[in-house]
C-alpha cells in the first residue's frame, strides 16, 4: 500500500503514536548517515551466522565472554540495538534480505520468485558478486542464486573447511570491486561439544546431551531444567566457535588489505528459542527468534555508535546500495536508513515455513501484535508492550482489546488479506522438499527442518 496512506492509518491511533510524530513526517539527517558516509569505491562483505541469538553477544549485554571478537568488532562499528529479521527461518529471512521485500511477497511455494536482488543490483553496477552459504535451505533449486556470479551452498560440518572456499575466492578477486556474502551454519543445532569452549561447560557432566544436543527440533518442550541448562551451555559453546570463525574471517580480510576498503556487516538470519516460550528451535515470532544482531563497520568510522531505533533486515538492500552510491528500486518494503526515515515504522515478521507454527507479528512503537494461525484457521492474537515487558510475558490482547483490534486492522491492510490467508497463499501447498534430491532432504532432516 502507498506509504502515505498507511502512515495516515497509523496516525489515527492516538494512544499508540504521539501527535507530534504524525505532524512531523520524518527525521532529520541521522547518526546512521554520519556513521556510514557514501563511498562508491567500497566493497561490501556480509558475514552472517545461523540461529545466533542477539542476547548471546557481549555487545548486546551477555556477561559471559563467549563472543570477544564480535564484541571488539562492535566496539568500532555501528550497532543496531533493535534489529529484526522479517522471518523466523533461514529461507524466508534471506528471501527478505536479498530482495528488500517481505517473504510472503517473494518466497512463494518454497521458491524465491524472480526478483530484483541486492546481488543483481550490485552486479549491474560493476560489482563481482559471490555467495557462500553453509545451509541447504538456500540451495539454487530455490532460486536464491539470483544476481550472484559465484554461488555455492554447502553442507559442511567442519566450518573451517567451509571457510576455505570464500577465502580462496577472496584471494583470487581481492583487487576487484566485490560483493561477498558468507553464511555459517553455526551456532545452529545440533549443538556439538566443542573442546575449545570447555570453560563454558559443567565439568564432568553426566546425563543427556553430554556430547551434543542432537536435533533439538524433535525435543519440543520435553526436557528437564538440568537438560535445558546443558543445552544452553552447548549453545554458548557454539557461539564461542562462531566467534572464532568470525575472527578467522576478519584476520584474513586484514591480511588481504580489504578492511580498509570494505563495508563489513555482521548479522544473523534469526535467533533461537531455548524454552523462552515453551519450545526449542526457531519456529515462532517472539523476540528471542526475530531480533538479530546487526553491526556494520565502515572504514571511515572512527568510533563505535549504537542506534536504538528499530530496523529490519529488509533495510539491508536499500541501505547497503546507498552507502556505495548505487540506485535501488523504489518499491521495496525496506528503507534506506541513510535518508529521512518516516516515523513511526511498522516492522513485520512472518513464520510461514512449518505447518504447526504459522504466525505474523507487527511491531509499531513499543507495541507488538502477534497473529497466530492454528491449523483450524482460528486466528488467535497476542499483544505485548516491549518497553515494559521485553520478554513478552504479559499478553495484553484481552485487556487492551481496542488497541489489539486497531493494530490487527493495520496488519490486514498491509497484507491485503488477513495474515493467515496471506501465509497460506504464499505457501500454496508446496512442500519444503520440492525440487530437492534425497541427499539434500536428508541433510535438512539432520538440521531439524524436515521431519
Amino acid at each position: 500500500m502507498p506509504l502515505q496512506r498507511l502512515f495516515g492509518l497509523v496516525c489515527l491511533i492516538p494512544f499508540l503514536i504521539p501527535v507530534a510524530a504524525c505532524w512531523g513526517g520524518h527525521q532529520p539527517e541521522n547518526e546512521i548517515a554520519r556513521s556510514l558516509p557514501v563511498d562508491s569505491n567500497l566493497n561490501i562483505i556480509v558475514i552472517s551466522f545461523d540461529a545466533l541469538r542477539v542476547d548471546a553477544l557481549g555487545a548486546y549485554g551477555n556477561p559471559s565472554p563467549v563472543s570477544p571478537h564480535m564484541d571488539a568488532f562492535a566496539a568500532q562499528s555501528l550497532l543496531f540495538e533493535n534489529a529484526y529479521s522479517a522471518a523466523q527461518s533461514t529461507p524466508t529471512s534471506f528471501a527478505a534480505a536479498f530482495t528488500g521485500k517481505y517473504p510472503f511477497e517473494v518466497f512463494l511455494g518454497w521458491t524465491l520468485a524472480d526478483s530484483v536482488t541486492l546481488a543483481g543490483t550490485l552486479r549491474e553496477s560493476g560489482y563481482l558478486t559471490a555467495g557462500f552459504f553453509n545451509n541447504r535451505q538456500l540451495d539454487p533449486e530455490r532460486k536464491f542464486d539470483q544476481g550472484f556470479d559465484t554461488y555455492q551452498v554447502a553442507f559442511e560440518p567442519d566450518e573451517e573447511k567451509f571457510l576455505e572456499e570464500p577465502l580462496g575466492w577472496l584471494r583470487a578477486n581481492k583487487d576487484e570491486r566485490i560483493f561477498l556474502w558468507v553464511h555459517f551454519i553455526s551456532p545452529h543445532a545440533p549443538y556439538e561439544y566443542r573442546e575449545m569452549a570447555a570453560q563454558f561447560y559443567t565439568p564432568d557432566f553426566q546425563g543427556p546431551f553430554a556430547d551434543g544436543s542432537g536435533p533439538i527440533a524433535d525435543l519440543g518442550n520435553n526436557v528437564t531444567q538440568v537438560e535445558l541448562n546443558r543445552l544452553k551451555e552447548l549453545y554458548a559453546g557454539e557461539v564461542f566457535y562462531a566467534d572464532y570463525l568470525f575472527k578467522r574471517m576478519m584476520d584474513s580480510l586484514g591480511e588481504m588489505g580489504l578492511l580498509e576498503k570494505s563495508l563489513v556487516v555482521l548479522t544473523a538470519d534469526h535467533g533461537e528459542e531455548l524454552l523462552d516460550h515453551g519450545v526449542l528451535f526457531h519456529n515462532q515470532v517472539y523476540e528471542e527468534i526475530i531480533r538479530v544482531p546487526l553491526i556494520i563497520h565502515h572504514p571511515a568510522l572512527e568510533q563505535g555508535h549504537r542506534i536504538a531505533a528499530p530496523v529490519i533486515n529488509l533495510d539491508l538492500f536499500p541501505t547497503l546500495t546507498a552507502v556505495v552510491g548505487v540506485d535501488h528500486p523504489d518499491d521495496l518494503d525496506g528503507v534506506n536508513l541513510l535518508g529521512p526515515v518516516t516515523e513511526p515504522r511498522i516492522l513485520i515478521s512472518t513464520a510461514m515455513t512449518t505447518g504447526e507454527y504459522r504466525s505474523m507479528s507487527m511491531r509499531l512503537g513499543d507495541y507488538k501484535l502477534i497473529v497466530n494461525c492454528p491449523r483450524q484457521n482460528v486466528e488467535a492474537r497476542e499483544l505485548y508492550n516491549l518497553a515494559s515487558d521485553p520478554e513478552e510475558r504479559e499478553d495484553l490482547a484481552q485487556t487492551r482489546a481496542a488497541m489489539t483490534d486497531s493494530l490487527a486492522a493495520i496488519l490486514k491492510e498491509i497484507t491485503i488479506y488477513d495474515p493467515c490467508r496471506t501465509i497460506s497463499a504464499a505457501n500454496r501447498g508446496s512442500s519444503p522438499t520440492r525440487n530437492l534430491s534425497k541427499k539434500k532432504i536428508q541433510q535438512l532432516k539432520s538440521l531439524g527442518y524436515v521431519r
